[in-house]
């Protein structure tokens, strides 16, 4: 069975990038961690802090931030050691974002006796680990033993920011009159790819594949995966894609300003692969075609859909998307279900 793993984005000032290094590799075992130095995380030709909130609100569950002692203040007469401004700033950033039972601060056992931290953070638990050149440690002069040194003492500390993450309880910002609604993302693309598989990981009961295409879970290595063990828990399986062979695709084409007769292919290669799913699946996966003009994309696994209804004259990634949970009888979610069935029943199955 697939085991997703936590996306943590890992910050600090640039004097402990062997700290973070460490850190990375510790957590790489049980998550996916981004290092603030990585070419995939402040990609070129963006601002930093514009790449950083959107890390923050749509590409990872947690953050860590480590506080070292940088900066010599002088206030009200008397001097202080605190951590550098841009790591104060991220760790308000993320405790903004992803929450802050899910941000965590850790810092040196023994440089936290001399650092000070803004007054709104006094109280705070922080996560410590003992740098091997502090409190008379002596690190090793090989730079690989060293960063196995280094490894070896930020591992307690790693172990415990994933037991933190994994027992971290977010409830989700309901908007005022729409209790169904969990979370509203502007556009489809930066809906992070483990969010879409989430959706289907642990669902029992149903599991809903319905759009045009849905070429991101055709063409995706956990898919199959992820389907064959939801049909291994009894899990209800439906697929349903345009016809490739209606006339609706040479719509869908001209208003994406696609080459005329690019997204049948797509259509037909997506079939094919669902269809080899399905066999593994046996007579719980069933993989339909409908005709008609496109109108919502409704990937669903048991209480929880994202839906992306079918903007015209935009990109199917640039379109907005809506993340919904069963709240009330006769919610969004109901009805987007009411929608999915009564197409199918209309639906036929793809023979191939």
């Amino acid at each position: 069975m697939v085991t997703f793993k936590p996306r943590i984005f890992i910050g600090s000032a640039g004097g402990a990038k062997d700290i973070v290094h460490a850190l990375h590799e510790v957590l790489s075992v049980k998550a996916a961690p981004i290092a603030w130095y990585h070419d995939d995380a402040i990609a070129a030709s963006k601002t930093v802090i514009e790449r950083l909130d959107k890390i923050a609100h749509s590409e990872v569950d947690g953050a860590v931030l480590v506080l070292t002692v940088d900066d010599l203040r002088k206030r009200d007469g008397s001097q202080s050691w605190t951590p550098r401004d841009n790591v104060i700033f991220e760790l308000g950033l993320f405790i903004g974002s992803v929450g802050r039972d899910r941000t965590f601060g850790i810092l040196c056992s023994h440089c936290a006796k001399k650092l000070t931290l803004p007054s709104d953070l006094f109280g705070v638990t922080w996560v410590e680990y003992q740098d091997p050149r502090c409190n008379g440690a002596s690190p090793s002069g090989d730079t690989v033993a060293y960063l196995n040194q280094l490894a070896t003492a930020v591992r307690p500390a790693a172990d415990r920011i994933l037991k933190g993450l994994e027992s971290a309880k977010v409830s989700p910002v309901r908007a005022p009159g729409l209790p169904d609604l969990v979370k509203a993302y502007p556009m489809r693309g930066s809906v992070p790819r483990h969010t879409w598989n989430e959706v289907l990981q642990n669902a029992s009961q149903h599991v809903w594949l319905y759009g045009m295409a849905e070429h991101g879970y055709a063409d995706d290595d956990e898919v199959p995966e992820l389907l064959t063990s939801a049909a291994r828990r009894g899990c209800e399986i439906r697929v349903l894609l345009l016809d490739p062979e209606h006339s609706g695709t040479l719509m869908v084409d001209r208003e994406e300003g696609n080459p005329s007769g690019t997204i049948a292919p797509r259509i037909r290669a997506a079939l094919a692969r669902f269809k080899v799913m399905a066999e593994a699946c046996g007579g719980n996966m069933r993989v339909h075609v409908y005709d008609g003009p496109p109108t919502v994309s409704i990937v669903r696994g048991d209480d929880r859909i994202l839906v992306t209804p079918y903007v015209r004259y935009i990109s199917g990634d640039n379109t907005p998307t809506f993340e919904l949970e069963s709240a009330e009888l006769n919610g969004m979610f109901v009805r987007y279900a009411r929608h999915f069935r009564k197409v199918w029943d209309e639906s036929r199955p793809w023979k191939g």
